[in-house]
């Protein structure tokens, strides 16, 4: 799995692309981020700086992962 944008929330600032040591993430023409699945190593440093929470990260075998959920306390493998 990889990290998921949510285009609705995505202002294209491209914060989360600059961050990524994978170079998975570019932003499209239409002004939102893309992740590229078959790079994305899921290391949630574009969850980390994404000041929209527009990015979120599914990991295997666990529920869906958000900034939010996780900074609140939140066990995804629990």
């Amino acid at each position: 799995m990889a990290a998921k944008v949510n285009v609705e929330e995505c202002t294209g600032c491209g914060l989360c692309a600059d961050e990524c040591p994978a170079e998975a993430i570019t932003i499209s023409e239409d002004g939102y981020a893309v992740v590229d699945e078959d790079e994305c190593t899921e290391c949630g440093a574009c969850t980390d700086v994404c000041p929209n929470v527009a990015i979120t990260l599914w990991i295997r075998f666990c529920r869906l992962i958000s900034r939010t959920a996780f900074k609140s306390g939140f066990s995804a493998c629990s």
